[in-house]
């Protein structure tokens, strides 16, 4: 069904400025970002919630700028997008500095080292290593998880005030993802407010049953939030409270060591 024009009032009174066309064609991507790795028109226009010849046209312009490839009729995002998200680590290589921290999390132990931003109602990855022999979900820079049940969601809201919070959870329609993902609200704001007290936060099976997780913010040198840096581990009968322990510790200082080089 054809995307109904939103009147001024539904806009909230947008400036004339507003660039509809723009806004469309971010739409696609982030949707195409979110969704399978090839989509077809007809899937993209629907997740899009616009008419398949606007969604044609933008899938067109964004072929000739190289930002979409197709084989047949599907379509996919090409790795030049990765170039619009290079303006959010700066020009100071930041990016890669946090990729270099997740590898070496990882390689020490064995494990998946996640560094995430928050984005709304969820946690957008922007920085990963995976152990190659670790069985895991699908990981990857784009990958976006629920804030309300991750330990980098929590430890992220956390940096909020009160009534920022207060708001998020007034919109938030939390969805059990395991038999143990936390529902009440008041007890998500428990854990949000306990992980702000304590300036991380662990969890384990709300998400992924079977892992534990533990977050640290990662900070400018001038104290500002830049993200968060967490741990996850897929737990064995042989995993230990000492040894998850030590993943905590590694994190926390690693976290830490990245504060002056994260500049300001």
């Amino acid at each position: 069904m054809p995307r109904v024009k939103k009147t001024t009032e539904d806009q909230g009174e947008r400036s004339k400025d507003f660039l509809d066309a723009l806004d469309r064609s971010i739409r696609v991507i982030e949707k195409m970002g979110s969704g399978s790795p090839a989509l077809t028109l007809s899937d993209i226009a629907k997740m899009a919630d616009l008419p398949r010849p606007t969604t044609k046209r933008i899938l067109y312009t964004l072929s000739e700028l190289g930002y979409v490839g197709n084989v047949g009729r599907n379509f996919a995002l090409t790795p030049k997008v990765v170039r619009l998200a290079t303006s959010f680590f700066g020009a100071g290589g930041k990016s890669r500095l946090v990729q270099v921290a997740c590898d070496e999390i990882s390689e020490t132990t064995g494990q998946a080292c996640l560094a995430t931003v928050l984005d709304d109602t969820e946690v957008l990855v922007v920085a990963y290593a995976i152990s190659q022999q670790l069985m895991a979900p699908y990981l990857g820079v784009g990958a976006r998880f629920p804030a309300f049940c991750t330990a980098p969601g929590r430890l992220l809201l956390a940096q909020m005030d009160d009534n920022a919070l207060d708001a998020f959870l007034a919109k938030l329609e939390p969805v059990a993802q395991t038999d143990a993902t936390v529902l009440d609200k008041a007890a998500i704001r428990q854990g949000i407010v306990t992980a702000r007290a304590q300036g991380f936060c662990v969890m384990e099976d709300e998400y992924i049953a079977g892992w534990w997780a533990v977050a640290y913010p990662l900070r400018r040198s001038d104290g500002s939030l830049f993200g968060a840096l967490s741990l996850n581990c897929k737990k064995s009968p042989a995993t230990t409270t000492a040894e998850l322990g030590t993943y905590a510790k590694l994190c926390a200082e690693r976290a830490k060591a990245l504060e002056p080089q994260l500049g300001d």
